[in-house]
């Protein structure tokens, strides 16, 4: 009598490995398209970013180009010839000649000074400076002093910074925005070239600035 051998199913051991390696191609796949897409997420990011860093940059000149215009013209409108008045990156920078503000190692404001700065502190009242900062910077020469008042340029800068922002506080120009440091001789601004005499005059300086907000 036949007997009717039974079927015996064959299994390979290794089949667990090919859905493994199926699973991480899939997975590798996924973490592939994952990155593409944060790549032009961020792309795009980086183009919004600029495109805003540009409107931004632009909407803050216009509010100092329009101030230094109009420092500009009172300026002119007041004869304040001593007065210089320059657009810079970090703001407006207004020079005033040592000169016309106090005598050769003082820091107390001459007449013609007090005249002088009498005479911006109004000019200020006239424009929006919209609570920006304003910095007053006193700067002398390279000659060393040391007297009774002042041991050296540092003291004689600073007095003088601080003697022009007293006047200003005295106009009214709110003291909350008002800042004066002392540079002494650290920061010349004369032309190496000019005769020696002429630079110490060009730098012996207070130097007021507008700062942008």
């Amino acid at each position: 009598m036949n007997r009717t051998r039974p079927k015996v199913e064959l299994k390979d051991d290794n089949d667990w490995m090919m859905t493994y390696s199926d699973a991480i191609t899939l997975l590798l796949a996924f973490f592939v398209l994952i990155v593409a897409v944060s790549q032009v997420n961020e792309g795009k990011l980086e183009e919004l970013k600029d495109g805003w860093g540009k409107v931004v940059d632009t909407a803050a000149h216009l509010p100092m180009q329009e101030l230094t215009a109009d420092i500009q013209e009172i300026v002119e409108q007041k004869n304040l010839d001593s007065v210089v008045v320059t657009a810079v990156t970090d703001g407006i920078r207004i020079d005033l000649n040592s000169e016309n503000l106090y005598d050769s190692g003082s820091a107390s404001l001459k007449p013609e000074g007090k005249a002088l700065i009498s005479e911006f502190a109004e000019a200020m009242k006239e424009v929006d400076l919209n609570g920006r900062s304003i910095i007053v910077e006193g700067h002398s020469d390279d000659l060393p002093i040391h007297t009774k008042q002042f041991d050296s340029n540092w003291e004689l800068s600073g007095a003088r910074a601080i003697e022009v922002t007293k006047q200003l506080i005295k106009f009214n120009v709110d003291k909350s925005q008002l800042r004066a440091v002392a540079y002494a001789d650290a920061q010349p601004r004369a032309d190496k070239a000019l005769p020696i005499e002429q630079q110490r005059q060009l730098n012996r300086r207070v130097v007021i600035y507008i700062k942008r907000n």
